[in-house]
C-alpha cells in the first residue's frame, strides 16, 4: 500500500503534464486579443486561436493579415515575429505607388486581384491619402457616382466569380501548403476586402463556420473605425444621405453584406464552398487534409 501511494501523486502530476501540453488555446473571432496594434500598418491581425468545426484551433504565429506594409516599421516586423512568406493582393499600380518595406529573407508573393472599378479604387485612395484630407462635399460626390455605388456593392463578391481571380486565390491556398519556417501574411491596400475574401477561404478550408468567418470579415470595420470616424461627421455635416454614407463605408470599412452576398454567390451559383474549393480553385480533399494538419492543433 505504501509503495501505490507513493507512485499516484507521480500519475496524477503526469496526467497533468500531459493535460497542459494538448490544451488548445482559443480566442473569439471578435476578440480584441487579435488585433496586432502596430504603427504603420492598419488592420493587423492573427488568426491564432479561432475554433474550427472540429474542435481544434487555429496554431499561434502561423497565419497573419493586415493592411499593406509600405509604411512598416522595424519595430512592427518585430512585433510580427517570423514572417516566412508575404501574399501581396495589390494590383501592379498599387504595389508601384506604395510597396512594401519587407525583412531580409521574407518570400515575396505578389498575386494581383482584378479589379473592375480599379480606377474607381484608385480615385478613392488618392482622395482621401491626398496633402490635403477631403470635405463632407467631395466625399459625397464620389459616394454618388454609379461607378462608386457598383464598386461599393460587388467589392467582394467580384473575388469570387472571376475566372482570374479564382485562379489567384487558388494560388494563394496553394502557397500555404508549402512549408514555411515562419507565418504567412496576406495583405491588399486597407486589408478588408481582397484580404478578407481571402481569409474567408482560408477559414473555410480549415473547417470554421460561417458566422466564425462572418465575425473575422466584420473586425475590420472596428481596426478601420478611426478612419471613418475622420469622414462620416464631415458628410453628415454637409448633408450626406444614408446612402452615401454605406457607400463610404463599404469603401473604407466593411459593409455588412458584402461578404453575406459573395457566400451567397459561392451556394447558388457553385453548390456551396466545398464544391467552390475543389472546382474552382482546385484544392482536393487531401489537400484540405494538409492544410489542417499544418495549421490546426
Amino acid at each position: 500500500m505504501k509503495r501505490t501511494r507513493s507512485i499516484l501523486p507521480l500519475l496524477l502530476a503526469a496526467l497533468l503534464c500531459c493535460s497542459c501540453g494538448t490544451a488548445r488555446h482559443e480566442v473569439p473571432a471578435d476578440s480584441p486579443q487579435r488585433a496586432i496594434a502596430l504603427q504603420g500598418v492598419m488592420n493587423a491581425r492573427s488568426l491564432e486561436g479561432l475554433r474550427m468545426e472540429d474542435g481544434r484551433t487555429i496554431r499561434s504565429g502561423k497565419l497573419l493579415r493586415s493592411g499593406n506594409l509600405s509604411k512598416a516599421t522595424a519595430a512592427d516586423f518585430r512585433q510580427l515575429g517570423k514572417l516566412a512568406a508575404v501574399v501581396d493582393f495589390r494590383s501592379d499600380a498599387e504595389r508601384a505607388m506604395t510597396p512594401d518595406l519587407l525583412p531580409a529573407g521574407t518570400q515575396y508573393l505578389p498575386l494581383p486581384c482584378a479589379v473592375r472599378r480599379m480606377d474607381t479604387m484608385k480615385e478613392f485612395f488618392l482622395l482621401v491619402n491626398g496633402p490635403q484630407p477631403p470635405t463632407g462635399e467631395q466625399l459625397i460626390r464620389f459616394a454618388r457616382k454609379p461607378a462608386t455605388k457598383a464598386a461599393a456593392r460587388e467589392i467582394v463578391s467580384e473575388f469570387a466569380t472571376t475566372p482570374a481571380n479564382q485562379v489567384v486565390y487558388s494560388r494563394f491556398l496553394h502557397t500555404l501548403l508549402e512549408p514555411h519556417d515562419g507565418a504567412v501574411l496576406w495583405h491588399c491596400t486597407f486589408g478588408k476586402d481582397r484580404t478578407g475574401f481571402g481569409s474567408a477561404l482560408v477559414l473555410a478550408a480549415l473547417g470554421a463556420d460561417r458566422a466564425t468567418i462572418a465575425v473575422d470579415h466584420a473586425y475590420s470595420r472596428r481596426a478601420l473605425q478611426a478612419r471613418l470616424d475622420g469622414l462620416l461627421p464631415k458628410m453628415r455635416a454637409a448633408g450626406a444621405t444614408q446612402e452615401d454614407l454605406d457607400t463610404v463605408t463599404a469603401m473604407v470599412g466593411i459593409h455588412p453584406s458584402s461578404l453575406q452576398h459573395a457566400l451567397d454567390i459561392i451556394d447558388t451559383r457553385y453548390g456551396g464552398m466545398q464544391n467552390y474549393l475543389h472546382n474552382q480553385l482546385h484544392l482536393s480533399e487531401q489537400e484540405i487534409q494538409n492544410l489542417r494538419n499544418l495549421y490546426l492543433e
